[in-house]
């Protein structure tokens, strides 16, 4: 019955939306289907629309547009989070590929070298340590023991794994078993290469943190501090107002049309908005993708507004 309801469901999505997880799910090395995470992530996302809609009619026994609004925002921050837990999934999965990678592949040069024969040698350098690679190789030469050929196997793991470095290496490594010549210096000068791609990675990160730390200190430190004293320095000026009397039509001084607490409102929605796009920003100074950032913006977001209260309690304190 559970299966298929999420058929069912997973049916309500473009077909080029369903063609696009379905890709990601299998770069994640995922086992449940698209089928399964469509279909539980509209139902969880129904669910949490109608929690917003039902809660004004069961309280108040009044309809809202705000709670409207908001049910619609929470059915698409659900189905934007079921794609984020996918999309993450599939970075770690490749992480931890092209860390085992330089491993494999002097494992692999050293099983040559004794004279073994390459699919033996591949075979025997599976470890468990290595993880997805492992999996994805164990996968390869089981199907290689068929009529399949072994080369055309191996270029076809680039179907599951998403990294521009792996499918280099297995080009590199099938054109070398077609060709013939020496296999484990080519095994070794690849792990070499490889060793050298991530530290260089790792370099151009490290270099571009500073960046990624002044995006930080202006959301976490800059913007809620300047937020709190704007908002002290109107709660002074309508206080003052309010207590010197001042008519509305003075010629002199003009009336405050923002009041405190509205004040306080777009400051929450302004720090929120601000902390997932510099997430974003900072997930394209390091990996390039905006989408790999995003994972920090929730802790972003929830730091912002806390100091921004604290320091709304500081500046009421210093200064009255």
């Amino acid at each position: 019955m559970k299966k298929h309801a999420y058929y069912f469901f997973s049916t309500l999505y473009p077909r080029s939306y369903r063609n696009s997880f379905e890709k990601l799910l299998i770069y994640g090395g995922d086992t449940f289907g698209v089928r399964y995470w469509l279909g539980s992530g509209f139902i969880l996302s129904f669910l949490v629309f109608l929690i917003f809609i039902l809660y004004p009619l069961s309280l108040h026994h009044s309809f809202s547009w705000l709670f409207l609004f908001f049910g619609f925002l929470g059915f698409f921050l659900i189905q934007f989070f079921v794609y984020l837990f996918a999309y993450f999934k599939c970075e770690e999965r490749k992480e931890k590929v092209e860390q085992a990678l330089p491993d494999f592949l002097q494992l692999m040069a050293s099983n040559v070298r004794a004279g073994m024969t390459p699919f033996q040698a591949m075979r025997l350098s599976l470890r468990d340590e290595f993880g997805p690679l492992k999996e994805e190789l164990q996968y390869a030469t089981t199907r290689a023991l068929g009529t399949e050929s072994f080369t055309l196997v191996l270029l076809q793991i680039k179907e599951r794994v998403p990294s521009e470095l792996f499918h280099r290496t297995l080009e590199l490594l099938a054109s070398s078993l077609k060709a013939g010549g020496k296999l484990s210096q080519l095994l070794e000068d690849l792990a070499r290469e490889v060793i050298e791609v991530r530290t260089l990675r790792a370099e151009l990160i490290s270099s571009t943190r500073t960046y990624s730390m002044f995006v930080l200190f202006t959301v976490l430190l800059g913007a809620p501090l300047l937020f709190s004293i704007s908002a002290h320095f109107l709660a002074v000026m309508t206080s003052l107002q309010a207590s010197t009397g001042v008519a509305s039509d003075s010629t002199l001084v003009g009336t405050i049309g923002i009041t405190v607490p509205f004040f306080v409102h777009i400051a929450y929605i302004f720090l929120i908005l601000t902390s997932i796009l510099a997430s974003a920003l900072i997930g394209v100074i390091k990996t390039g993708n905006y989408l790999y950032g995003l994972r920090y913006a929730p802790f972003v977001a929830v730091g912002s507004v806390l100091l921004f209260i604290g320091f709304r309690s500081l500046v009421s304190g210093f200064l009255g």
